[in-house]
């Protein structure tokens, strides 16, 4: 009883949550006799956990919380091993749990060995309910006797409970009052702060007249040390200036006597925080963002407040107080109070640089009109002259005070009137226009002009005249008509010379003709004499080859050798020369049935080689000549195969179609080919290697191949590292 009238008076006396919570664990522990006490509150959190408050004990140095028992305990209220205790079964059902022996309990199991060591036996675990019967929190109540808790004390123990969460209620609402006073208060001060800056800016009547009287109120409102604007708040900007501070005596570095700074990184970063924060700020002291140094202690500034300004027009702004002496930590309502601010000075400042802007517009204008290169003249709805610009009054040779209560027809030439009148009956129907028009001058001389013409409509869409500007050009119409003179005599000259090179192309052909035919024959008649060459040596060898030393066999096999070789360059001639003179179909061709042919024909003597054929990818189908293609690959092909000495060879065919026209290439893994000779391999007749070399040749394939792709429109290259391999590509003009 005693315990309760303590805890009671403790209770009327109570001033804090966490003190009341201490004294009554202590009171209960002292006045009751009872070795160990806590609080503790429900917890919404997943875990259902239960936090403890408040605990004492008489023997609280060697039990109890200083030694883990609470911490060590899992509190929660779910309905788990660790939550069917007392304390969470207090808390989950709402009425008082009791154990009354740690020993033999089986809710106890998981505190049975902690609790019997500090010589706990028993315990009551008390719901503290609010003011609508939902259980906030426990208090639990220790024994060191067994079912030292018989109904009648628990009766009593949950009077206090009862008194004790009445207690926490009554804390809790007048602290809940006390707040709300201050929330009144704070708004109240908000308020007619916000008043006294909108009165500022109301009777402001320009930019600079604004910002001194909005930042004098915000210093005296915000006693601080000083309160600027900042602008451009821009890191990117090479640099920044104050455009108008406030300080107070303390704050002795004035910014905006310092003129223009330098971009820093440092203000860069600020600036850069500021604009991705979207509010306010906090700078300085151990804040997380520090001071700049030109701003930092050194210089007056302790810590700072600031946000972006984003006017409706130009870049950012930053708007900052300072405070110079100490430093300071802002309020939320400070904060919320400077906020505020801050969107009133954007808005004034929206307006007043938009007004700002528009009266430097209209000055710009009016030096652009004044100053234009076009003529510009303005009618009512009658057509009669409201304005003309000082070009377009010296382009017809006036006054600009001639053109007074004059229309634009009576500066025009009578055989112009209809169309004039045909465009300002379209401008009349809202038609915008651009055409020539020709004035007279006030000497009589013509004037051509270039007009660009649109309507003027009020805000009811009633027509109200129009606005065009004209260009002079009159020189441009005197070069068209001396230009239209030298086309006819060109006209003449084209003809003539197309005669002439019509009878130049009728003598190539027919050189072309006479050339191929030369070619033909040349071939048929050096060919002949080969043949019999060949012949003869043949008869030799059988004849008289037995009669010939060693010397005289190895003679007539290098004549053979030779005549065969020059029969193998004179075909190759006849074939180029064909190639060249000779016109080239084309169609749409699928090259990977082209490469399947190619394959076949190839197949014994790859094979025979010991060369691996790879495809990669599928060929498109492209317009060209099927046939020539397909000498193309077969003696790139065969090249790749001949000029190899790994012991494993490959040639591989693929196409690279990501571009606008596809790319083809043959690779292999051959002798590669030095930089300095990969222009000599597409000449003919040119051989990089001896004649007894990688199976001779009359190096003429890769010169017919380059002639087939430029037939076609395209370009062959190559690339290639000596003793790895070589590339070469090709592209056709005919596209996928």
């Amino acid at each position: 009883m005693r315990a309760l009238s303590d805890c009671n008076q403790a209770l009327l006396h109570a001033e804090d949550e966490q003190a009341l919570l201490a004294n009554i664990c202590q009171i209960i522990c002292e006045a009751a006799g009872y070795p160990f006490a806590w609080v503790g509150y429900a917890g919404d959190d997943e875990e259902k956990s239960i936090r403890c408050l408040a605990s004492a004990g008489t023997g609280i140095e060697s039990a109890g919380v200083e030694e883990g028992y609470i911490d060590g305990a899992r509190l929660t209220w779910a309905d788990t091993e660790y939550g069917r205790g007392p304390a969470g079964t207090a808390v989950r059902t709402g009425k008082s749990a009791v154990i009354e022996d740690f020993a033999t309990a089986p809710q106890a199991a998981p505190w049975r060995e902690a609790a019997l060591r500090r010589g706990y036996r028993s315990a009551v675990a008390l719901p503290l309910k609010d003011v609508a019967g939902n259980t906030f929190g426990i208090l639990v109540i220790y024994s060191t006797v067994a079912g030292a808790f018989t109904p009648d004390e628990v009766r009593l123990m949950e009077e206090l409970g009862d008194d004790l969460a009445f207690g926490i209620g009554v804390l809790r609402a007048r602290a809940a009052l006390q707040l709300a006073e201050q929330e009144r208060q704070e708004h109240v001060k908000l308020l007619e702060s916000l008043d006294r800056i909108n009165r500022a800016i109301q009777g402001a009547a320009s930019l600079e007249q604004m910002m001194s009287d909005v930042l004098d109120t915000t210093l005296s409102v915000f006693g601080c040390g000083r309160v600027a604007l900042v602008h451009p708040c821009d890191p990117s900007a090479p640099i920044w200036q104050v455009m108008m501070e406030r300080t107070v005596p303390e704050c002795a570095r004035s910014f905006l006597r310092e003129g223009v700074f330098p971009m820093g990184a440092d203000v860069a970063e600020v600036f850069r925080t500021v604009l991705e924060a979207g509010g306010p700020v906090w700078l300085g002291g151990e804040l997380e963002h520090p001071t700049p140094a030109r701003t930092g202690e050194t210089n007056g500034g302790r810590s700072q407040l600031a946000m972006a300004i984003h006017p409706q027009t130009g870049e950012p702004w930053m708007f900052v107080l300072q405070q110079c002496a100490r430093p300071k930590t802002w309020t939320q309502h400070e904060e919320r109070l400077f906020e505020e601010i801050g969107r009133r000075i954007c808005d004034s400042l929206s307006s007043l640089l938009f007004f700002r802007d528009l009266r430097d517009s209209e000055l710009r204008y009016r030096q652009i009109v004044d100053t234009a290169n076009e003529g510009i003249w303005m009618v009512d709805l009658r057509g009669v002259t409201t304005f003309v610009n000082a070009k377009m009054a010296r382009m017809l040779g006036y006054d600009v005070e001639e053109f007074a209560g004059l229309t634009v027809s009576d500066f025009m030439f009578e055989e112009d009137l209809p169309d004039h009148l045909q465009q300002m009956e379209k401008r009349r129907m809202g038609e915008p226009a651009t055409y020539e028009r020709r004035f007279r001058r006030k000497d009589g001389e013509p004037v051509w002009t270039l007009a660009a013409a649109t309507p003027i409509f009020d805000d009811e869409r009633h027509f109200r005249g129009g606005f065009s500007m004209y260009t002079d050009i009159t020189a441009r119409k005197r070069a068209q008509e001396e230009l239209r003179r030298y086309k006819d005599g060109l006209e003449l000259l084209v003809t003539a010379r197309t005669a002439e090179l019509k009878t130049a192309v009728e003598k190539l052909e027919r050189s072309n003709r006479d050339l191929d035919e030369f070619a033909y024959i040349a071939s048929h008649d050096l060919k002949e004499p080969l043949r019999g060459i060949h012949n003869y040596v043949s008869f030799l060898r059988e004849d008289y080859g037995g009669r010939l030393d060693e010397e005289g066999r190895g003679y007539l096999s290098r004549l053979q050798r030779l005549a065969e070789r020059l029969t193998a360059l004179i075909d190759g001639l006849l074939a180029y020369s064909r190639l060249s003179n000779r016109p080239l179909p084309m169609e749409t061709v699928d090259l990977e049935a082209v490469l399947d042919d190619v394959a076949v024909d190839l197949e014994a003597p790859l094979e025979s080689q010991g060369v691996e054929l790879r495809r990669v990818g599928r060929l498109p189908s492209v317009k060209c000549n099927a046939a020539r293609i397909g000498e193309v690959f077969q003696n790139l092909i065969a090249n790749g195969a001949k000029y190899n000495d790994k012991a494993e060879k490959w040639v591989e065919v693929g196409c690279d179609a990501s571009g606008p026209v596809p790319v083809f290439c043959v690779r292999d893994n051959g002798i590669g080919i030095p930089e300095q000779h990969r222009e000599k391999v597409f000449r003919i007749f040119k051989r990089l290697h001896e004649q007894s070399k990688y199976g001779g040749g009359t190096g003429v394939g890769l010169t017919i191949v380059k002639k087939i792709v430029e037939r076609h429109g395209g370009r062959i290259w190559l690339e290639s590292t000596p003793g790895e391999g070589t590339a070469f590509y090709f592209t056709l003009s005919g596209g996928a």
